[in-house]
């Protein structure tokens, strides 16, 4: 797919979607500036680079708590 049709930023209710997590769980992410976000006119975006890298800090942060390897559980 060119980028020309990929989406840079997705709704609130897709990022948490995509994240597995309720929006009542993503909005505080997003007030704490751990996942940015913007508005357009009265609808608030998460950038699709923005929850990669989430998730990359995330994995990194349970690698250093697991001592170097992420766990499943």
């Amino acid at each position: 797919m060119s980028l020309s049709h990929q989406r840079l930023a997705i709704s609130v209710s897709e990022a948490a979607q995509m994240l597995g997590i309720s929006r009542a769980r993503l909005y505080p992410l997003i007030s704490r500036g751990e996942i940015p976000s913007f508005k357009i006119g009265g609808r608030r975006l998460v950038p699709v680079k923005a929850l990669e890298s989430f998730i990359e800090r995330q994995l990194q942060l349970s690698m250093d708590e697991s001592g170097g390897y992420a766990s499943a559980s």
